[in-house]
């Protein structure tokens, strides 16, 4: 019986380790993984194939500039409005908004090669934004009296850029010797945009938006042991508006009683990142 016991356990800690090392892999597979990965990368430099778009790489981190945005806010009862529009209370504010943490990867494929220091190439990435706590106004008059009211706002915006580029030097060469280099592009951004309120400490709403915008891009790299890049990039349009129709019985509103928020950029959003092309340190060195 003991026998018995001994060996059902041994086979159940053997089929737990194997579960866990399905989904959870060791740190020896995954030294392997990473071994594997190194030996593919090493034959491609041999042959030189398969390196553009790796080699065109890069990871950058950096900040999105304070821009305004304008809050509204509109309260009335359903009986009087539109009826008696001299009844709704319509505040707006303008608000500035702190400097947001960013972070952006970018790669390019090279489609035409004018010759060896000019290309055309595909651009294809990701950028993220996050705003924590921003305020935006310290006061709030509502319809049924008047009190202070700390309003503040959190935003989280994902982007995928895809577009074109035109690249130069070192970009388009991946050549060491070529210290300076440039490159501009345009893309259209699919862009995940989050913004949540809070109202005296707690979650007044949060809204989620999916839509495409335009994002254009400069960049300078400088080579300096690995090649340095530095990104300046713009949403013209900056973020989409937000707008939110609340009926009665939500918090302070009563129930013959509606409320309109509406939140937007008032202007354009701007992006500076500085961050390392990986890649470069395998690149070809004409100098020597």
């Amino acid at each position: 019986m003991l026998r018995i016991s001994i060996f059902s356990i041994a086979m159940l800690a053997i089929g737990a380790q194997q579960a866990t090392a399905q989904y959870f892999p060791s740190a020896a597979s995954q030294r392997r993984a990473a071994e594997r990965s190194r030996e593919h990368y090493n034959r491609a430099l041999e042959t030189g194939k398969g390196l553009r778009m790796l080699h065109s790489a890069d990871v950058t981190f950096g900040i999105t500039l304070p821009h305004q945005g304008i809050f509204k806010i509109e309260d009335g009862t359903l009986a009087t409005h539109p009826t008696m529009p001299d009844s709704v209370i319509k505040q707006e504010f303008t608000f500035k908004t702190k400097v947001a943490l960013s972070a952006s990867a970018l790669t390019q494929f090279d489609f035409i090669k004018i010759n060896r220091n000019n290309a055309f190439a595909f651009v294809w990435g990701g950028n993220a934004h996050i705003n924590m706590d921003a305020p935006i106004s310290e006061d709030m008059k509502v319809l049924n009296g008047s009190y202070l009211a700390k309003f503040k706002h959190s935003r989280l915006m994902i982007a995928i850029p895809l577009g074109f580029s035109f690249k130069t030097g070192g970009f388009a060469s991946h050549d060491k010797a070529d210290r300076v280099s440039f490159a501009m592009g345009a893309t259209l951004v699919p862009t995940f945009h989050n913004v949540t309120l809070t109202r005296n400490g707690s979650q007044y709403y949060e809204q989620t938006n999916i839509y495409v915008q335009p994002y254009y891009f400069a960049e300078l790299g400088i080579f300096g042991g690995m090649k340095w890049k530095i990104r300046a990039g713009i949403y013209p349009r900056g973020y989409e508006a937000i707008n939110k129709d609340i009926n009665g019985g939500f918090q302070d509103v009563n129930s013959n009683e509606y409320r309109h928020i509406e939140y937007k950029s008032k202007g354009p959003l701007v992006q500076l990142t500085l961050g390392l092309m990986n890649g470069s340190n395998d690149w070809q060195n004409s100098r020597w």
